[in-house]
């Protein structure tokens, strides 16, 4: 009992450690650093000047968000090849020597989809001594999946150990934006990504392996399916907590006719967008980023119902819900 009051601690000291963790001067470092003739030799002059876990797997992180474009052509062509072998072992060593191939390919070129964006930050790690896991599962990319139950792999991402305790990064969703429909790729870093929070990251991450969701209650795809969609501001405006949980809300339900979001910046007005129209109404953040948005009466089954950032007469949406 003793040791696992313990464990906790440290992991609840770590969390609040990593939270609070100024990372400016690694960051800068990472960015000033240029590419070398192999990503191993990069990889360890990027965590040269660091002794914590932490901040080595800072480094890569940022390093590859900063330096890799991802790939739009890659990702509109879609090709999949099936790996045959005579048995499992044969299998495996061809998908490691194609996979190998794929990490060497982006670093030269500088390009790669999520499947390289992860494969090359998991490489580098093993290069310096960190452990690291290669993760697939089903990523929620449009509000058009709420209620749709993940049915196939569409995206990759990692879990990195610091420290003995295993925490998520998405280094393909950190380096910015991607618009398949436009064909365009904008740079916009975004330090959500790094060691997120289980809690968040399962909004719109779905393991293939359920042990990677690092939930003390490991979700199904049915719970999944039920999410609202994230928006991209959600991660730029730092919401901290939200809820309710489900997508499918009602404002005849007392239960969930409010919709509730902890923000870290307070200085914004929250306004609602149902159906083709933004309200009138607008809400105030409260001094402690705390914010109460009552579901209209006019909402409908089915009809969107997205919270949002306004501005200008515009909203900037940040999470979005169903009418049930």
């Amino acid at each position: 009992m003793k040791k696992f009051i313990t464990t906790v601690l440290l992991i609840f000291i770590f969390s609040v450690f990593c939270e609070a963790r100024d990372f400016k001067n690694v960051d800068k470092y990472a960015r000033s650093v240029k590419k070398s003739s192999d990503y191993r030799q990069l990889a360890k002059k990027l965590v040269k000047p660091f002794t914590q876990e932490v901040d080595k797997a800072r480094a890569i992180f940022v390093w590859i968000a900063h330096n890799i474009e991802y790939d739009i052509r890659k990702a509109k062509k879609n090709r999949k090849s099936k790996i045959t072998g005579r048995n499992k072992r044969e299998i495996e060593r061809k998908r490691q020597r194609i996979r190998l191939k794929k990490v060497q390919k982006a670093y030269i070129s500088g390009k790669g989809v999520c499947e390289e964006y992860s494969l090359l930050f998991n490489e580098m790690c093993k290069a310096v001594g960190l452990k690291s896991e290669y993760i697939v599962g089903y990523a929620r990319f449009s509000p058009k999946e709420i209620g749709k139950k993940p049915n196939s792999i569409n995206h990759a991402w990692n879990a990195v150990k610091i420290n003995g305790s295993w925490k998520l990064v998405d280094v393909t969703w950190a380096a910015g934006i991607v618009d398949l429909k436009k064909s365009t790729f904008t740079k916009d870093f975004s330090d959500f990504f790094f060691l997120t929070d289980p809690e968040l990251f399962i909004l719109n991450h779905y393991p293939k392996n359920p042990k990677w969701q690092l939930l003390n209650k490991r979700i199904d795809k049915r719970k999944f399916s039920s999410f609202p969609h994230i928006h991209s501001i959600f991660y730029k405006y730092g919401v901290k907590n939200f809820t309710p949980r489900s997508a499918f809300i009602s404002s005849k339900n007392k239960k969930n006719n409010v919709i509730t979001l902890q923000l870290k910046n307070t200085n914004n007005k929250i306004g609602i967008y149902s159906g083709k129209k933004l309200l009138k109404k607008k809400y105030e953040v409260s001094e402690t980023g705390k914010v109460e948005v009552k579901i209209p009466s006019s909402i409908r089954r089915n009809k969107r119902i997205i919270i949002g950032i306004v501005k200008d007469k515009n909203l900037f949406p940040i999470i979005e819900y169903r009418g049930s």
